[in-house]
């Protein structure tokens, strides 16, 4: 964003290995500083503030440091002031792509950027300026008022007419005012929302619930009369079960920041949240949330960032002008695939990346002050990880406000972990909520120890092979996304630890267990080392465990 139109190259601070091509004199220079630094068995080359160092501590933890020698260019380029060049390609075009996975469902290879369709000399023309970019991805030469100016907005405001929702709000308070976005697929999440927060003052008078379908909208109202509620037009194409980063999932993205826009308006306080969460505080009544001075407060997103999905904004021209750039990236993002089908997955940036790089611009221009409310008390669903959470240890035993649901695929994965940690407050049979008072009681005993601590499995198969190591966790093998309601993915990853690690003797033998992998052949080599990284892993999370006891 920050970034001039003419500008078709920069430096940056950061290297990427898919296409690094490092001068020769560079080279023999990092490998005889390597081989210097490398006898030293206390160094470390870990650069402070960045994500990269995040993953290879990860991968240090398991002793599988070795899997990131770029963490040492990294280091070595920082200790040296060195900046890699990168080309700057309008439309997001790129000189070199990569393929990501096969989709399942769609049976054909995508790439990772869109390849230069028309050649342009001057991307190989070496320009008399070249932005020189900061880790934060601000060229250090930039004054803040210029990257002001390029960030600013004009006086328009939302280009919505909804006379809907002004009839929605209707004796609504207008201090603080908690927005909510879902489709049908969301529905189970929204009710067990409302069943959790049924008796926190204020939270349900102050709750709108914008939904894409007319039968959502009045099962919600029907369920809490407190709420007020809105059926939103035009997207009953898109219900149901998204996958994350399909075309569908992404026109829901920009369904809500239009919503987003015009709610904004009509509050003084606008707290975008989502359902698939457990609220163990009132989070009105949290003063240094809801009193924050800050335009914008949220939570750790655990990617350097802060959740999308759960945001507290104040309403000025600062925090409309962001989201109307949001709106401005999600257009642009979807004018491509226009009339192409909802199912399609595509691999451009999501609006998490847009609305963090955002807010660093616009902090970096003076023209927004953003708050990160304490990881404790307001935490990522990667809590359920236990000792894969980084802050696991320093919050043992401290009870949080808030718990969100994200960093699981999968709507039923979801809603499954959530019953085995007694976060779930609807009854099975959907329609009722459970006894409020008992369930917030063994919700809080999941975080200190208490009774009913301890998730609980279903009954399942007995395995007929003993383990190398004692189940402890929830399954960790799920890959991190985004948080948003109706996102859903074709594999339900939840199962209890001893299902999923099947033993090479039993997938030899043909046996397959009744759970969500069941369907998927398993490589016996492959599984066979997956059993032995778990085993040294939870040796060690064993010693660990066992000193904190």
């Amino acid at each position: 964003n920050s970034l001039p139109a003419d500008v078709n190259v920069f430096k940056y601070k950061l290297v990427g290995t898919t296409t690094l091509s490092p001068l020769a004199s560079r080279w023999i220079e990092f490998r005889a500083w390597f081989d210097q630094v490398s006898k030293n068995p206390n160094f470390s080359p870990v650069v402070e503030g960045i994500q990269p160092t995040v993953w290879y501590l990860d991968l240090k933890n398991t002793g599988n440091e070795d899997k990131m020698w770029v963490m040492w260019y990294i280091k070595f380029m920082s200790d040296q002031n060195y900046y890699c060049v990168y080309p700057w390609i309008p439309s997001r075009q790129a000189l070199v792509a990569k393929w990501n996975d096969a989709d399942a469902r769609a049976g054909k290879l995508y790439a990772d950027s869109k390849l230069v369709e028309n050649w342009d000399q001057n991307l190989v023309a070496w320009p008399s300026y070249i932005p020189s970019l900061d880790w934060n991805g601000h060229d250090k030469l930039i004054q803040p008022q210029v990257m002001k100016q390029r960030l600013s907005c004009d006086d328009q405001r939302s280009r919505l007419n909804l006379p809907k929702l002004q009839t929605a709000m209707q004796g609504m308070p207008r201090d603080i005012v908690i927005l909510h976005f879902i489709n049908s697929a969301f529905m189970p999440f929204m009710l067990s929302w409302l069943c959790n927060t049924q008796q926190m003052t204020g939270v349900h008078e102050r709750t709108l619930v914008v939904t894409t379908d007319r039968g959502s909208e009045e099962r919600v109202r029907t369920f809490s009369t407190r709420v007020h509620t809105m059926f939103l037009e035009g997207y009953n194409n898109i219900n149901g079960d998204l996958d994350f980063d399909s075309l569908g999932y992404r026109r829901m993205l920009k369904a809500r920041i239009e919503i987003i826009t015009s709610v904004l308006e009509k509050s003084d306080l606008l707290f975008l949240t989502e359902p698939d969460a457990i609220w163990i505080t009132n989070l009105l009544e949290i003063k240094d949330f809801v009193g924050s001075q800050a335009d914008l407060t949220g939570f750790d997103d655990e990617l350097g960032g802060k959740g999308a999905g759960f945001v507290l904004m104040r309403n000025n021209a600062a925090i409309s002008c962001l989201w109307r750039k949001l709106l401005q990236k999600q257009e642009l993002t979807l004018a491509p695939y226009q009339g192409q089908p909802n199912e399609i997955v595509t691999y451009d940036d999501n609006d998490q990346k847009y609305f963090n790089a955002l807010i660093q611009d616009m902090e970096a221009a003076g023209m927004l002050r953003s708050a990160t409310m304490d990881t404790c008390r307001f935490r990522t669903g990667k809590w359920y990880r236990r000792e894969e959470w980084k802050d696991y240890f320093a919050c043992m035993n401290v009870v949080p406000d808030i718990v969100n649901f994200n960093w699981m695929v999968g709507n039923q994965a979801k809603i499954q972990r959530a019953k085995l940690f007694g976060h779930w407050f609807l009854e099975e049979d959907g329609q009722t909520c459970k006894p409020i008072d008992q369930t917030l009681v063994r919700a809080r005993a999941s975080f200190t120890g208490g009774a009913g601590a301890m998730p609980q499995a279903a009954a399942a198969p007995p395995v007929p092979a003993p383990l190398p190591f004692p189940q402890a966790m929830p399954n960790m093998f799920v890959p991190p996304q985004p948080n948003f309601p109706g996102a859903q993915s074709p594999v339900n990853p939840v199962v209890p630890v001893n299902q999923f690690l099947l033993s090479s003797r039993m997938q030899q033998q043909g046996i397959l267990l009744n759970n969500a992998y069941s369907k998927f052949r398993v490589n016996p080599a492959v599984n066979q080392r997956i059993n032995n990284l778990l085993a040294e892993r939870f040796r060690r999370v064993g010693k660990i465990r066992h000193a904190v006891k």
